[in-house]
């Protein structure tokens, strides 16, 4: 619940989605960022859905832990 206090009041993109369906490409880039950014130091969220990922002041979050996983090397990843 700390989280959600310090990054109050974000949305996630599935409510962003519905509220600016004709104008998500912008919110769609930033998370792809961010899905980019985290694969670049070796992290992969392996339950990637709109709802795991929260907006607050142009910053995205990633939630569901238990869906995250990092590579022992840090390294970027790569496709399978």
């Amino acid at each position: 619940a700390l989280l959600f206090d310090y990054i109050y009041p974000a949305q996630n993109y599935a409510a962003l989605y519905a509220e600016h369906k004709d104008n998500f490409n912008a919110y769609l880039e930033e998370l792809i960022k961010a899905v980019a950014n985290l694969h670049q130091v070796g992290i992969q969220q392996n339950d990637l859905h709109f709802k795991n990922f929260l907006l607050h002041e142009n910053t995205t979050y990633v939630l569901d832990p238990a869906s995250i996983k990092s590579n022992a090397s840090r390294q970027p990843l790569r496709e399978s």
